[in-house]
Parts: C-alpha cells; sequence; structure tokens
C-alpha cells in the first residue's frame, strides 16, 4: 500500500498572464519610436556651410513650406546633368530632387497648382545656400520666384551662438 496514487486525470498547466499587456506595450513603444513618422524634410545630397547673421527672426509652421539647397553635390550623390556651372560645379536641390535654373520655374509652377489661392499666398521659400555659392545663382532664383509669384523667401544661416 502506497502513499502515493497516481491520478488518471490529465494535468492542466496555466501560464500567468498578467505580464502580457506590459511586454505588448513596451512592444508598441519601441516600435513607435523607432519609426520614422513623415519626415518632411528630404534628405539633403548637397554640402553645405552655411554664412552666419547676427540677427534673424523664426518663422510659423503653419504655410507650406519649400526648400532650395545650393552647393556643391556630395561626391555619391554627383549629377554632373544638374550642374548649374561647370567651373564652380554649382547644384540645386529642390525638396529632394535635382533641378537645373531653367527647370525651377516649371517646378514652382506645378507645386502652386497643387494648392489652393490662400496657400499660395501664404508658400514659403527657404534657400540654404552654400557660403561659397556665387551671387548670380542666388539672384537668378530670385528673380524666377518673382516671376512665379512666390514672393516670401527666407535665407537659412548659421547663428553665432
Amino acid at each position: 500500500m502506497s502513499k502515493f496514487r497516481r491520478s488518471n486525470k490529465p494535468r492542466i498547466y496555466s501560464t500567468n498572464t498578467a505580464s502580457v499587456p506590459d511586454l505588448v506595450f513596451t512592444l508598441l513603444f519601441f516600435f513607435i519610436i523607432l519609426s520614422n513618422v513623415g519626415d518632411e524634410t528630404p534628405p539633403v545630397k548637397v554640402k553645405l556651410e552655411e554664412p552666419v547673421a547676427t540677427a534673424y527672426n523664426a518663422k510659423d509652421k503653419k504655410a507650406p513650406h519649400i526648400y532650395i539647397y545650393i552647393g556643391k553635390a556630395i561626391e555619391n550623390h554627383s549629377r554632373e546633368n544638374h550642374s548649374n556651372e561647370k567651373e564652380t560645379n554649382t547644384c540645386i536641390q529642390i525638396n529632394g530632387q535635382w533641378v537645373t535654373l531653367p527647370e525651377i520655374k516649371s517646378y514652382f509652377l506645378r507645386i502652386k497648382s497643387g494648392h489652393s489661392l490662400a496657400e499660395q499666398a501664404q508658400m514659403t521659400v527657404f534657400i540654404r545656400a552654400d557660403k561659397d555659392t556665387p551671387m548670380h545663382v542666388i539672384h537668378a532664383i530670385e528673380k524666377i520666384l518673382r516671376e512665379v509669384g512666390v514672393l516670401k523667401i527666407n535665407y537659412a544661416v548659421r547663428t553665432n551662438h
């Protein structure tokens, strides 16, 4: 006569699920933090060393913004056919796309056609140019922007902080 008897019923093991919601929320936060949440700035493929400013005005972020980068192309993003000046190798990038000076007007007309009249009036262009960029390139872009009707132009510079 034994003290221990075997039961014929199969034993059901239960797992503790109290920590499962903690794991789910931890994974959720992990993927939210690591995911790219609609980065508005296109990748910059132009080498920039901006000029330094002593005073500047901060602008609101409600109007449509267009970014123009002017400078020399980074080596691995070289665009020979988009270089505006052969001797200085000045390249122009607008919202992530390479353009030449003659293409800028049609590019901005295409952008403006996608916005309402109120948004077109508030459209702001930010020019970020390398400090060695020839001024006649910047003046040519300003002239094209005036022809198209984009009158709010800001120049991005470094501050002396």
